[in-house]
């Protein structure tokens, strides 16, 4: 039900946020700071659907599926792409499996509630709206 999709959200959220190896990147010339890679978001997603599989019966557990979820994490504002921090918000931004890809968590928030009065994005979901995270864990 809703309630359940809702504590798997964000039980899914606190355990990437708690396993994402998070410290200052390089590629080329450029450093970032706090951040993780996409390919390390995409195993510790994996690795909880995996290590959670449970909770999905008759479900088929893959890459693609926990690729789908840090996009959806990427999408409701969990993280964000390091490398365009300053950039313009206007364009959609594609998560991507790769080790070159460095995200930042757009703050360490425990509850959903910490999410909206942090936020200063307008294209944030809600974190606490149930029908929304039954919607984000159909994806798996």
């Amino acid at each position: 039900g809703p309630f359940r999709a809702t504590e798997l959200w964000n039980d899914l959220v606190h355990n990437l946020q708690s396993r994402a190896v998070i410290k200052r990147r390089r590629i080329h010339r450029h450093k970032f700071d706090k951040c993780f890679t996409g390919s390390d978001a995409v195993d510790i997603v994996l690795n909880y659907l995996l290590d959670d599989q449970q909770s999905y019966i008759n479900k088929k557990i893959t890459r693609e599926n926990a690729f789908k979820l840090c996009q959806l994490m990427l999408d409701s504002c969990i993280f964000e792409p390091a490398q365009t921090k300053n950039a313009s918000s206007e364009k959609t931004v594609v998560f991507e499996d790769s080790s070159v890809k460095f995200y930042s968590f757009i703050c360490n928030h425990s509850e959903p509630t910490d999410m909206k009065e942090n936020s200063d994005s307008l294209d944030c979901q809600s974190m606490d709206d149930s029908t929304s995270a039954e919607s984000r864990m159909r994806c798996i």
